[in-house]
Formats: structure tokens, C-alpha cells, sequence
């Protein structure tokens, strides 16, 4: 038995081997039962890794466009790529597991993790090329292969309640934070001017609004949010 939990299957192979077909419930302790001798339980708890996949919600504020929806960036059913990190629920905090994928204009994103053991939390910490980085309020139980997270329902969903309020009870990442160090600060307002005097266009950080081109509606954003002395917010 695993945790309680009877093998479906199982043989026994040369050398006291045995191979067994187990349910993916996590940790726990592996008992084995015969007829001929008492139970024996393992003295080390197994782990049970898999493949998992977090369906993730979020929007980011420059690309809104109201209505549930995103500028569609890449594609016009796609808006970006992000990163989604697993971190460990005990400090420090590290970050355990890592998946890049794209979001959808409706913000919505599916984060393929390898090797992920389930029944353990973790935190989940999002990062975006122009966006604040953004964890989530508490720890998330892993228990299944599919597991699913809004960061667009509550500005509580967010560690710190780090969300912008977009409007009609919807909340995104900050966008503001070009140069990725955890601020949205002078340093970004002075990468963000020298572009938008020059007039620069295409697929670039600089580009808040999603329109492909460093102009006044970016630095408008930016400086809005700039008074507020934003920063990541984390456990």
C-alpha cells in the first residue's frame, strides 16, 4: 500500500524487486503485506513525482482592454509569454520548478511542470517582461496533475494585494517594471523616455501598451504608476 492506498498492480522481479503501479497521491509511507510475514513499512516516506499542468489566469494592465480581454500581441488570440516559477511555501522561498508559456488575450495560460512531487505547497510567482512581479497571496496545495489559479477575481489573490484595479471587479499585474529588478522606479521612467524621444516601434519592453510602439500612452502609464513607489511584493 502507498499512504494508504493499495497499488493496482504490481511484480515481483529478481533480486526482491518489486515493481508496482501506484496512485499519484504524493508522500507517504509504503507498506507491504504478505501472508507468509507481518507488515514491514518503509523507513524513508516515498514521493511520487509527475507531469503537472497549472492552468493560470492573469492579466497584465497596459495590455487591458476591458471586457475580459487582452491586446493580442503575438497573435491575435495571444498576448505574451510569461514565467511561472514554483517556490518553496518555507523560507527562504526558493523557486523549485520553473515554466514558460504564452497567455492568452483572455488570460488565460496553461504551465507545463516536470517532476513535480504532488501533495506539497507552493507558492506560485509569476514574472512578465514589462509587468511587476507578482506572487500568489498563500501557498497553493499541489494534490492533482491539474491544478488552477486567478489572479484576476480579488486584488486578495496576490501576495501583498500587489494588483491593479482594472475596472468591474477585474485586477492585473502592475506594468511598469522594464528593467526587471523588482521596482518600478526612476531607472524604468529614464529607459522609457529615451525610447519614446526616438520614436522606436516593434516587439520591445519598453512597449507598455501593447501597440508596438514606445510612444506617450506608455509613458503615461509609467509615470502613474511611478509616484507609487511600487515593488515586488513576496513572503
Amino acid at each position: 500500500m502507498f499512504n494508504n492506498v493499495t497499488a493496482s498492480s504490481f511484480i515481483i522481479n529478481s533480486g526482491g524487486q518489486i515493481t508496482a503501479t501506484v496512485p499519484v497521491n504524493g508522500n507517504g509511507l509504503i507498506t507491504l503485506t504478505s501472508s507468509l510475514c507481518a507488515n514491514a513499512v518503509s523507513a524513508t516516506p516515498f514521493t511520487i513525482s509527475s507531469a503537472m499542468v497549472l492552468n493560470l489566469k492573469i492579466f497584465v494592465e497596459g495590455f487591458y482592454r476591458g471586457s475580459g480581454t487582452m491586446t493580442g500581441i503575438i497573435s491575435p488570440s495571444i498576448t505574451d509569454t510569461m514565467t511561472v516559477n514554483l517556490a518553496d511555501a518555507s523560507p527562504p522561498h526558493n523557486i523549485l520548478y520553473t515554466s514558460v508559456s504564452t497567455v492568452s488575450t483572455t488570460g488565460d495560460g496553461a504551465f507545463n511542470f516536470n517532476g513535480v512531487p504532488l501533495g506539497i505547497s507552493y507558492y506560485i510567482d509569476v514574472l512578465h517582461r514589462n509587468a511587476l512581479e507578482t506572487w500568489s497571496a498563500v501557498p497553493l496545495n499541489f494534490n492533482s496533475t491539474s491544478m488552477s489559479y486567478d489572479f484576476t477575481n480579488s486584488q486578495t489573490s496576490a501576495f501583498g494585494s500587489n494588483l491593479k484595479n482594472l475596472g468591474g471587479g477585474i485586477f492585473g499585474m502592475y506594468s511598469g517594471d522594464i528593467d526587471q529588478d523588482g521596482d518600478i522606479d526612476v531607472t524604468d521612467l529614464a529607459m522609457l523616455e529615451n525610447n519614446t524621444q526616438l520614436f522606436v516601434s516593434g516587439y520591445l519592453v519598453q512597449d507598455l501598451t501593447g501597440d508596438l510602439l514606445i510612444e506617450s500612452a506608455d509613458y503615461s502609464l509609467l509615470e502613474f504608476n511611478y509616484p507609487l513607489l511600487l515593488g515586488v511584493r513576496k513572503p
